[in-house]
């Protein structure tokens, strides 16, 4: 089963900790994520692979890094947890 089957929605979680983030991203998100850490060149491959991919329905983001700045339009919902 694929996150795109399981997910009808496109959604943002936004994560403190980055135990939560990593494990969000790992297994809901296809490894895309954004926290801190992360290369320029890193942070935006996710934003534009989650922008961009029909397939991408997730992605999981730090709060503190992912919280300002970003263009993340392709979502219909947030997700804090």
């Amino acid at each position: 089963m694929t996150v795109a089957s399981i997910f009808s929605e496109i959604v943002v979680v936004f994560g403190w900790h980055r135990d939560i983030v990593d494990m969000v991203a790992e297994n809901f998100a296809d490894g895309v994520k954004i926290q801190g850490g992360l290369t320029a060149e890193k942070r935006q491959e996710a934003v534009d692979k989650f922008q961009n991919s029909d397939e991408q329905k997730v992605i999981a983001c730090n709060i503190k890094a992912a919280g300002v700045g970003l263009t993340l339009t392709a979502a219909s919902d947030v997700l804090p947890i």
